[in-house]
């Protein structure tokens, strides 16, 4: 009775246009009925179709997203949802599952929330379910990409994420950007010559240029002082690869509008479950927004009480391109093994030649075993290994990165990781709370 009660008090809360935010001075809609009454009656109908048990939100604040003023509510779990008048964008907060649920579900017993997220994004034809997967035993992944003949556009795409054992919808993002256009007006030999002018491909060997039509955005290149965005309108290009790098010609005008390497990959752990870990949401996502403002490409957090962590880390850190790498969970006074709840990691686990290594656990830092196997030594050019020289407590922990993260990225009070670990080590309260130890260039900034 409960689940039905809930699907009947919550429906179309994802559907795309169903929630438009109205400007000023159009309070009431055409049928007569307010905003917020047209609102409340749109959450009922998306939150039932998904699953989600929440029977209404807490609060909701009108905030500013990538420049669109964009209206959030929030439930009293925090749940939040994000809506503008293109979009419906429903964001869940990452939570560690309990594991308190006995069944793990698998791709068909999952299928009427894959139906019901089909319905309410209310994809046509040209959508392709392009990736359906396991995540780890709590979360299962979802991408459908719409296509034009062999093309695919991600910025018309939808993303979602299942919770594995109580089959609810738990994170969910539409993308709905058209392309400026589907035909190229100009030919890939007509691209080839423009790409051969550029100054950005001279010394490379063109010769073994591979090329593809693709959908993509105009991007600046990241330096010292910014990271590399995408912006402006969806275009179609010519997308050459040049071994690790990439260069993206305009389809239609000829002009060179994009330019990328292959990315190092950074990502963040944390082993939550024992109370060790008072906020690892929090620090995580700290974690990865420092990542991506550094340039490296980024994946969701992982966060898991129990083997799941270690299952999904070992995973990571088999990539050839893993350079960075955050991981909360315990350590030993004999630096030989890092542990979760139901795991060990021991130093000849990790291989690899990384760049800005944060090993949030205790001792981590006391000598130089897991610095050294991570190849990061005193005075290594552009490497950066931070970690515990003594026991920290989880609280002090979450308050030196609270500092930390978004210091390395704003660099207010310092110009390089090691002052911005000093100096976030300083914000937190009282003697030794934060023993936290640098090694490796001390003039990195962290960026790729």
């Amino acid at each position: 009775m409960r689940g039905k009660k809930y699907r009947r008090a919550i429906a179309l809360f994802l559907a795309i246009g169903l929630m438009v935010l109205i400007p000023s001075g159009m309070g009431v809609s055409a049928s007569g009925n307010t905003v917020e009454a047209k609102m409340s009656e749109n959450i009922a109908q998306v939150l039932s179709m998904t699953g989600i048990e929440r029977e209404e939100y807490s609060d909701q604040q009108v905030i500013d997203v990538d420049g669109q003023r964009v209206r959030q509510l929030v439930f009293d779990d925090n749940l939040k949802v994000d809506m503008d008048g293109a979009n419906v964008k429903a964001i869940s907060h990452f939570t560690a599952c309990t594991n308190d649920a006995i069944v793990v579900y698998g791709e068909d017993d999952i299928s009427e929330t894959v139906n019901n997220i089909v319905e309410i994004s209310d994809m046509d034809e040209n959508y392709d379910l392009v990736g359906s997967e396991e995540f780890d035993d709590d979360y299962w992944r979802l991408t459908w990409v719409k296509s034009y003949g062999s093309i695919q556009n991600p910025y018309e795409s939808v993303n979602a994420v299942v919770n594995r054992r109580t089959r609810e919808l738990t994170t969910y993002r539409r993308f709905d950007e058209a392309p400026n256009t589907i035909t190229p007006g100009i030919t890939q030999s007509d691209a080839f010559e423009r790409l051969t002018q550029l100054d950005t491909v001279e010394g490379l060997n063109l010769s073994n240029a591979e090329c593809e039509l693709t959908f993509t955005k105009r991007n600046y290149l990241r330096d010292e002082n910014s990271t590399t965005r995408h912006y402006g309108e969806v275009r179609m290009a010519y997308h050459f690869t040049i071994g690790n790098y990439s260069v993206y010609i305009d389809a239609a005008t000829g002009e060179d509008i994009a330019y990328s390497e292959k990315r190092m990959v950074a990502r963040a752990f944390s082993a939550d479950g024992e109370g060790a870990f008072p906020n690892p949401q929090k620090q995580t996502a700290d974690a990865t927004t420092c990542f991506n403002e550094l340039g490296y490409t980024t994946y969701e957090p992982c966060i898991s009480a129990q083997y799941y962590l270690r299952q999904s880390l070992d995973a990571f850190i088999d990539d050839d391109n893993a350079y960075g790498l955050y991981l909360a969970c315990h350590g030993d006074e004999d630096q030989t093994v890092l542990s979760g709840l139901g795991w060990t990691m021991g130093r000849d686990d990790i291989h690899g030649n990384w760049r800005f290594v944060f090993l949030d656990a205790c001792y981590s830092a006391a000598g130089t075993g897991w610095s050294n196997q991570f190849n990061i030594y005193s005075y290594s050019q552009s490497r950066a290994f931070l970690g515990w020289s003594d026991t920290v407590e989880g609280g002090n922990s979450t308050d030196f990165s609270s500092a930390f993260f978004p210091e390395v990225i704003a660099g207010n009070h310092s110009n390089n990781i090691r002052d911005a670990a000093v100096w976030a080590a300083d914000q937190v309260p009282g003697y030794h709370t934060a023993p936290i130890k640098f090694i490796g260039d001390r003039t990195y900034r962290g960026f790729v």
